[in-house]
């Protein structure tokens, strides 16, 4: 969750009211959740989460063969993970044709949160770099 009114921020429940939050009372979620992932925004939480639970699934693969996943394989693994830049571009700009606005800025460009494309795809190569990082190390 990145506003207090996701999915699971019911967790932090009392938190989000007492913050700064515009309209934290109308807008908190009241669904908690065993394990929460707050973040700036949703989709990067969400790329996050799969970045780690591809992890989490080939280190299981290598611990019962004795062997390390080849490196290139778990790149090709961790790609199917993620939106590369072009369908993340697409995404956006489906959203747009269909009507939609930017949470923040309420413009009909291609951000998210008040981000603008280029920092999500970024932090897209980052998550990636991080978890061959991870993996190499």
């Amino acid at each position: 969750g990145d506003g207090g009114n996701e999915l699971g921020m019911g967790k932090i429940y009392e938190r989000i009211l007492s913050s700064s939050i515009v309209n934290a009372k109308s807008i908190a979620s009241t669904v908690s959740t065993d394990y929460l992932i707050v973040c700036s925004v949703s989709n990067w939480g969400g790329y996050a989460l799969a970045v780690g639970l591809s992890l989490i699934t080939t280190c299981n693969e290598c611990n019962k063969s004795d062997s390390d996943i080849d490196l290139s394989i778990y790149t090709e693994i961790l790609s199917s993970c993620l939106p590369t830049s072009q369908q993340e571009s697409a995404i956006f700009q489906g959203m747009i044709d269909a009507g939609a606005r930017d949470g923040i800025t309420k413009s009909t460009e291609k951000m998210v949160d008040g981000f603008e494309l280029v920092v999500s795809l970024n932090v897209i190569e980052e998550l990636k770099a991080i978890a061959i990082n991870s993996r190499v190390t």
